[in-house]
Formats: structure tokens, sequence, C-alpha cells
């Protein structure tokens, strides 16, 4: 919260997951958004819903990207927490959320999830209800992953028995813990 001039300023929350396919981003993200009460978009589900055939072009990528900045936009209006998860591997696009955060007054957390080579092949073999990423994409997508550089993040460690720690983690780092 904000005081300007005798004026409180709400600041809605928006936390954005990221990760390589197969970090568990998506199993992470839904369940802190459960925690913190804030609605959650899946990037994943976004395309299944808006793209027939989806061929994870650049423009198809950009189109998503502007669906979920759409989102953003509708939650900070309406002082309505929000979660959402996607790759995000790319520093322009990190930086063009950013952007749209200070020109709401939000409050723009990122969180990243990583895990084990190992871990993230064994995860992209079984069936997922939204992704179609395989290992091959994985690879293709790691290829062009950049560091993240602006804005409040933390990166958490994805294993197959810790959510409860990283869940914990993050409320520490959200400061609403």
């Amino acid at each position: 919260m904000e005081v300007k001039a005798g004026i409180t300023l709400l600041k809605t929350m928006i936390v954005i997951v990221f990760g390589l396919p197969g970090s568990g981003k998506s199993y992470f993200a839904s369940r802190l958004a459960k925690k913190l009460g804030a609605d959650y978009i899946n990037s994943d589900r976004v395309r299944h819903e808006l793209v027939p055939n989806p061929n994870y072009s650049s423009e198809e990528k950009q189109f998503i990207y502007k669906k979920l900045m759409e989102a953003m936009y509708d939650h900070v209006k309406r002082i309505k927490p929000l979660v959402m998860d996607g790759t995000f591997y790319l520093q322009k696009t990190r930086d063009d959320f950013n952007q749209l955060a200070f020109d709401l007054n939000a409050e723009l957390y990122w969180i990243e999830i990583r895990a084990e080579e190992d871990i993230i092949r064994k995860r992209l073999l079984k069936k997922r209800k939204y992704s179609d990423a395989d290992f091959e994409v994985y690879k293709e997508i790691k290829k062009d992953y950049a560091p993240f550089t602006l804005g409040k993040c933390i990166s958490l460690k994805s294993t197959n028995e810790n959510i409860e720690k990283m869940l914990e983690q993050a409320l520490i780092f959200l400061n609403t813990k």
C-alpha cells in the first residue's frame, strides 16, 4: 500500500512463475495461488484455449504473452492478486511485463523454478493436460534462456519432494508470512 498526498493507493500483487519446461512451475504456481487466495493463469492453458493447432512460432508466443499482459492489466485494475506461469525465457518478454507493472503501479514478483535435468527429462515423459513440451522443446528453449536481470526475483529448486519448502520460501519472499 502506498500513500500519496493523503490518498491511499493499493498495489496489486502479481506473481510470475517462470522456468524451463518440466521444471515444475505450473505445479508450484497453482499451489502458490491457492495459498495467496489469488487467481491463477497457466500460459499453456491459455494457448490450448485460444490456439486450436499450436505451432509455437514466435508470433504465437507473442500472442499468448499479449493475452497474459491483458489479464495482468485486468487484475491490477480490479485490485485482484494474480499468479501466472510460463517459460518467460526471453529478457525482452520479462521487460515488457516489468514495464506494464511499473505503468500500473503494481507489485510484480518473479519466481524462477529450476530442476535437475534428469528430473525434467522424467517429468516431460508424462502426458500433461495443456502442455505439449517434450525434452526436445526443453533443449531448444534452454539454448535461448536468458538469465534474470531486472526486478524482484527468487530462484527455487524443484525436486519431487519439496513443494512445501518451496511454498514456504516463496511466501517469505513475498512478505506474506
